[in-house]
């Protein structure tokens, strides 16, 4: 949704996102996950076999909406609550183990991840 989201936005065409405002989101951007992945690899003997790579909190998407139009602040990006995604309701990922465990915690905020993001395709239009 972010990719096809910041294409329309820098193609001048309005965002549109669906789903209802307060359906919970996690987002982590891709060099975070690398570091994650490399931190598990690292570790002589990883105390356990799963570890979620999540931020401490899930945003809402209308948080999600907020940080599009703030990276795109000459798109109009609307929250459309009347489509069914289908999408299933997630609870709260819990990124202690992975924190406590390996000392790792996720440095790229959403915003900061979706200006890169934005500023990447810029450079890697297809």
């Amino acid at each position: 949704m972010i990719r096809e989201s910041l294409k329309s936005g820098l193609r001048g065409e309005q965002i549109v996102i669906p789903g209802p405002a307060n359906f919970p989101c996690h987002y982590v951007y891709v060099d975070d996950v690398v570091r994650g992945i490399i931190a598990a690899l690292d570790v002589k003997s990883a105390p356990s076999l799963v570890y979620n790579l999540s931020n401490d909190c899930a945003l809402q998407l209308r948080d999600v909406c907020k940080t599009l139009q703030r990276a795109l602040p000459d798109s109009e990006v609307v929250l459309d609550e009347r489509v069914d995604t289908g999408d299933e309701y997630q609870g709260q990922l819990a990124p202690s183990r992975i924190k406590n465990e390996l000392e790792f915690k996720p440095q790229v905020s959403m915003y900061e991840g979706v200006i890169r993001y934005r500023d990447w395709l810029k450079e890697h239009v297809y």
